[in-house]
């Protein structure tokens, strides 16, 4: 669970993709991604109790 927050967090791939590839088959990824991190982050505690109960 917490490798997955990090990842999410640091991932930079679509930023990769986007700026050094020119690839931006990927842009709509961007606001879900935003919005995923920010729910998680606020509630990392109760993901984390759900997942050890």
């Amino acid at each position: 669970m917490h490798l997955h927050w990090w990842d999410t967090l640091t991932g930079m791939w679509l930023l990769d993709a986007h700026y050094d590839e020119g690839d931006r088959s990927c842009d709509h990824l961007f606001q879900p991604n935003a919005a995923r991190l920010a729910w998680w982050t606020a509630r990392r505690d109760a993901v984390a109790a759900a997942f050890v109960s």
